[in-house]
């Protein structure tokens, strides 16, 4: 991942990321809650246009694009018929497969009517979708819990942090920046490794050294160490388990790309069925240690032509994206 250099005003240089990634990794992203799909349609921003999703009626969730492929009317003022979601301004109605069904003038269906559909998935009472025509991995999940329906999630927070979505995840594998920003002794290397294709994992165990509230607190009633796991799938999404003694902490950030410089970030905290009333005090906990961090952060750019020897795992984490991560669309 090289660099190149740039003039800006003033005649004065600067460093700039060579466009390698996609400004929208192929990856799956938070739509919203299930129960947001009542008897109408709804619109998000997202990958930098208008998606609409709808609940037919033999009950699946549907996302796609949401200008009409005739002249760009918005698909979410339309409504939902059986199946299919019919346009406000002229009629045409597209199935979930995102086919033109139906043209009310009797006219032949042109070749052109189809909209762009995302695979769509439902898990806990949220719709994420894949943003590619098929997933290049399944709905992430945590590596090392039971399955999924033994779990229940929070209510998502969420937080916009001042940089490019590379950036954001490559917190994950940059080691010094943990060590002296969050205060913590690694006690062993960290053990990096692709556990399967466009997913890659650290884990580590540390001593933590309580200079905050919140490491105060874990110290006194936990735990002093830390054996952390943090995945990150497309680059993306993470999912990460934290476990301070017998209390095991698990949450989910899904990053959904704003711009070339800026990241909503979406966490989900989880808990088994058993102790779901744990998911306030965990909701709690991963927001403000997430926000704390986004806050002490401000918006850095690793540049590749600016590592240094003990920058190594973060340098492999950005060639590893450029390698899985397809160009298409606009880059980053």
């Amino acid at each position: 991942m090289s660099d190149y250099q740039v003039t800006i005003a003033g005649g004065e240089p600067c460093l700039k990321q060579r466009p390698a990634l996609p400004l929208f990794p192929a990856s799956w992203y938070l739509f919203d809650a299930s129960s947001a799909l009542g008897a109408e349609p709804i619109v998000k921003q997202a990958l930098g246009k208008s998606l609409v999703a709808f609940r037919g009626q033999n009950g699946r969730a549907v996302v796609m694009d949401a200008r009409c492929s005739h002249f760009g009317a918005n698909l979410g003022r339309g409504k939902v018929i059986g199946d299919a979601i019919e346009c406000p301004y002229h009629g045409w109605r597209y199935g979930p497969s995102g086919r033109c069904e139906k043209i009310p003038s009797n006219c032949s269906i042109p070749v052109f009517a189809r909209q762009t559909v995302y695979p769509a998935e439902e898990r806990h009472g949220y719709l994420f979708f894949f943003n590619g025509p098929v997933p290049a991995f399944s709905l992430p999940w945590f590596l090392d819990a039971e399955a999924p329906e033994d779990y229940a999630a929070g209510r998502p927070f969420h937080f916009t942090a001042a940089a490019p979505w590379p950036s954001v995840t490559g917190h994950a594998f940059d080691i010094q920046q943990f060590l002296h920003a969050h205060k913590r002794r690694l006690l062993e290397p960290p053990a990096i490794d692709v556990p399967m294709e466009s997913v890659r994992r650290i884990r580590y165990r540390a001593e933590i050294i309580p200079d905050n509230w919140r490491d105060r607190i874990l110290s006194m009633v936990f735990a002093r160490e830390v054996a952390a796991t943090l995945v990150i799938w497309g680059g993306t999404f993470a999912t990460v388990t934290a476990r301070f003694g017998r209390f095991i902490s698990r949450f989910m950030v899904i990053m959904q790309p704003l711009g070339h410089h800026a990241t909503l970030c979406q966490g989900i905290a989880f808990a088994g069925k058993s102790r779901r009333w744990e998911l306030g005090l965990r909701r709690f906990f991963a927001r403000a240690y997430l926000e704390e961090e986004n806050r002490a952060l401000q918006g850095p750019l690793p540049m590749p032509s600016r590592f240094v020897d003990s920058d190594r795992p973060l340098r492999e984490y950005f060639d590893f994206l450029e390698q899985t991560q397809p160009m298409g669309g606009e880059p980053l």
